[in-house]
């Protein structure tokens, strides 16, 4: 028995730093590009949705629920990983040292294996749950490359980077089993119409 996890990358978000980070907006071209999300998917293509309680993740699946009449649930264990706790300039070296010292975080934070670990158990145990079906997750960039690196090294942080906003992968779980699986070409042609290519 096996699960299909589509894993979402939320919607493109504006940087605030007079906010907590959880509450974070998608932009406008974000909720343009959540709208058109919406009609890329099945309204039956899912047995559940989950989300990161982060206010930009729950923004993007919003039009698709509405549309295809579903709710989602929040769960806590798919947020963003804390890199640093508060706005530094230091900010990217931190977060490269971190992709490089796998242990390595700053007060307050979480290093890189924390957060993978969380996130691989979070998909562990929704495929327990849900076996033979498929489920929807939006939740953020840096687990999903901490993921993508997990099963292939050479995915590294420049790489990283470079995933979209959105952006869709899809993992196949088989007990306790995670593996990368292609998803339909036309699907992914027209996300990348959407996506907001990062830099």
């Amino acid at each position: 028995m096996s699960t299909e996890i589509f894993f979402l990358r939320h919607a493109l978000s504006q940087v605030n730093y007079q906010l907590p980070t959880d509450q974070w907006e998608l932009t406008k071209l974000g909720l343009e590009q959540a709208e058109k999300l919406s009609v890329l998917f099945t309204k039956n293509q899912f047995s559940e949705i989950y989300t990161s309680p982060y206010k930009r993740c729950i923004q993007t699946i919003t039009p698709y629920c509405q549309r295809a009449k579903l709710s989602y649930v929040k769960v806590e264990d798919l947020r963003e990983r804390t890199v640093t706790p508060y706005y530094t300039e230091s900010y990217h070296e931190i977060f490269l040292r971190s992709w490089k010292e796998r242990d390595y975080s700053i007060p307050h934070a979480e290093s890189a294996n924390q957060a993978l670990d969380r996130v691989k158990s979070t998909l562990l145990n929704l495929a327990k749950k849900h076996q033979n079906q498929r489920i929807l997750i939006s939740s953020h960039g840096q687990l999903l490359g901490l993921l993508l690196n997990n099963l292939e090294p050479r995915f590294g942080f420049y790489d990283q980077k470079k995933i979209r906003n959105p952006d869709l992968k899809v993992f196949k779980i088989s007990g306790s089993s995670i593996s990368l699986i292609e998803y339909d070409p036309e699907l992914r042609q027209k996300l990348s119409y959407i996506s907001f290519k990062n830099q």
